[in-house]
């Protein structure tokens, strides 16, 4: 996974990211249609993630839903870009106001992919725990230092 800041017209910034296959089998990226996630990790750090979050500790969730998956062949690659700073912050649970302190100033950003080396197709194929402990494994870029207007 690869990930860069680049100045927008409007003083924004836009993070364009790389996922590339770099082994010898396909493998299976999560492929939500609110993907990706932009959330916070700590106070200064905002997370692009191309996968599904652990849920806060203590919460109940009824029925999450699992995102399916999308093959990814050796050698191939997804790419997309995320415009900062969000409106909204989101993960796979939550939408959220940004706050303040991540709209403006200097900020760290770390891109991030879940992955697993078998599809799901069948959202009754795979429980949210067995999704997260088992399944999905995770690479990420970063963090790196963006300067927001």
């Amino acid at each position: 996974m690869r990930c860069a800041a680049i100045p927008a017209g409007d003083g924004g910034v836009v993070v364009r990211y790389e996922i590339r296959n770099v082994g010898s089998e396909t493998i299976y990226i999560l492929d939500g249609r609110r993907m990706p996630y932009v959330f916070a990790r700590d106070p200064n750090t905002l997370v692009i993630f191309q996968g599904v979050n652990t849920p806060r500790l203590g919460s109940i969730y009824e029925f999450p839903r699992i995102a399916l998956t999308r093959p990814l062949v050796p050698a191939a690659t997804i790419t997309g870009e995320v415009v900062l700073p969000p409106k909204q912050l989101h993960d796979h649970y939550y939408i959220h106001p940004t706050p303040p302190n991540l709209q403006h100033g200097t900020i760290q950003v770390r891109c991030e992919v879940g992955w697993g080396t078998t599809s799901i197709t069948n959202l009754d194929q795979v429980s949210m725990r067995e999704l997260l402990v088992e399944w999905q494994k995770v690479v990420g870029y970063g963090p790196f230092e963006v300067v927001l207007p």
